[in-house]
């Protein structure tokens, strides 16, 4: 048998890939960049915090993936036998040891932000306990499960939760500001949109032992809903930034006056919104296995686009 790391580097390839390092570090300088900008004005590199903060970020879904390995064991073994688990590559109790050793790297990230126990130990806390009602699927699994939207919501509120543990990094020496709720719509929106769009299958692709949104909420209003909510994602986006919000939030007039987007960023804005948009109109009128495949991408590449807004507007104040 090949070494542990090798066996864990190709169950990474199949169940986590390893670019997604690429994509919690956009969103982890995203939280804590905006953060410090609405707080004080600075933008914050520390090279020791952030180096650990961007890879306690990337383990910490990783966890629930492990997890979910462990819950769907079964289930995955009769669906998907040739998964790296279920055809014997990696062990369960190995994936719980690395599972272990990734939760010691996030509680050593929290203590050292917190320079002890503070805000960010505390929040990551709670992230996990609700991390680990998920692996319990909130004591009402079968419910859920008849129930996906329902579902989807309860299981991708995690993303919003840890953004703002991310963000309380920042805060060991500074109150965590009230306009950072914005950035946790902002990770729900994107969460709940790639949650979706990459369970939106073609007819001749759906088989009834697999849950699908297209099964579940048919083939139009699926993917219309999930075209709907990245656009909402980037509308929210562009209003969170913008003068418009200060009507609503008391004190937001910093996060406006520095990150506010400039006319050349609304408008690659839009085009991109629209660009990601086109492919789930396009899938109601022609759906096809090629389709669905793209929908997952473009709702990824939104995604990819929010945080790279928000990282070169915070680079440009």
């Amino acid at each position: 048998m090949k070494p542990l790391p090798i066996r864990f580097w190709t169950w990474m390839l199949e169940r986590y890939p390893p670019f997604l390092l690429i994509v919690h570090s956009m969103v982890y300088y995203a939280s804590i960049w905006v953060t410090s900008i609405i707080a004080d004005g600075t933008r914050p590199f520390l090279l020791s915090r952030d180096l650990l903060g961007c890879l306690s970020l990337f383990l910490f879904p990783m966890v629930l993936r492990i997890m979910d390995e462990h819950k769907d064991y079964d289930q995955d073994l009769r669906l998907y036998p040739d998964r790296p688990v279920q055809r014997g590559l990696i062990s369960l109790s190995e994936l719980r040891g690395i599972a272990y050793f990734a939760v010691a790297v996030q509680l050593g990230f929290c203590l050292w932000a917190d320079r002890g126990v503070g805000d960010c130990t505390a929040l990551w806390i709670m992230t996990m306990l609700y991390a680990l009602l998920m692996g319990k699927e909130f004591f009402c699994g079968e419910w859920l499960e008849k129930r996906m939207i329902v579902y989807a919501l309860s299981h991708q509120a995690i993303t919003p939760i840890s953004m703002i543990w991310v963000a309380a990094a920042y805060s060991a020496q500074h109150p965590l500001p009230d306009e950072v709720w914005g950035l946790a719509i902002i990770g729900l929106f994107g969460s709940f949109t790639y949650e979706l769009s990459r369970k939106l299958k073609a007819p001749t692709d759906e088989k009834p032992e697999i849950a699908s949104y297209t099964q579940s909420l048919g083939a139009t209003t699926a993917p219309l809903l999930t075209a709907f909510l990245l656009i909402g994602q980037s509308a929210f986006l562009v209003w969170w930034l913008s003068p418009f919000s200060r009507t609503i939030v008391k004190g937001v007039d910093q996060i406006t006056n520095t990150l506010a987007p400039d006319g050349t960023a609304l408008v690659i804005h839009v085009a991109v919104t629209g660009l990601c948009a086109l492919p789930f109109f396009l899938f109601v009128r022609s759906p096809s296995t090629k389709g669905a495949k793209m929908l997952e991408g473009m709702s990824a590449l939104m995604t990819l686009w929010t945080y790279g807004l928000l990282l070169y507007l915070c680079w440009t104040f």
